[in-house]
């Protein structure tokens, strides 16, 4: 069952924060929603934030990008590197996502992560399944 008092300081903890959590430094607060929710759904909003934070980098060189295009041209030399940095951005961002997820592994005393690819329809929909290690003995 759903305790309300324990649902409003979620709400008061994940959604209160100034400019959504991104500028401010503040993050998601994983413990609480991992306590509240389980591994799977803590592991899906840590996954969601932190890709959120690091969109902010291609968003603002793409927007630079798109202006320079619109002024040169179309067949602008920017157009290649843009290219080539958001293929080294994705790279990076993995490797930190890697990281991230492995501290998160330590942080919550679990086992292992496992990530599946399912794809379906012409989508992509990727599942998260955490395995709980039984520290209990």
């Amino acid at each position: 069952m759903q305790d309300p008092e324990e649902l409003d300081y979620l709400a008061y903890k994940w959604f209160d924060q100034r400019c959504c959590g991104i500028l401010g430094g503040s993050r998601v607060p994983g413990d609480i929603i991992r306590d509240y929710f389980g591994e799977q759904v803590a592991l899906y909003a840590e996954f969601s934030a932190f890709y959120t934070k690091y969109l902010l980098f291609p968003a603002v060189l793409g927007t630079i990008v798109a202006i320079v295009q619109f002024v040169d041209s179309l067949e602008s030399p920017v157009t290649p590197a843009f290219g080539i940095l958001i293929c080294l951005w994705g790279s990076f961002f993995v490797q930190a996502w890697q990281r991230h997820e492995a501290e998160l592994a330590c942080a919550w005393n679990v086992e292992m992560f496992e990530a599946s690819v399912q794809f379906a329809a012409g989508t992509v929909r990727i599942l998260l399944v955490c395995c709980a290690a039984n520290l209990s003995a």
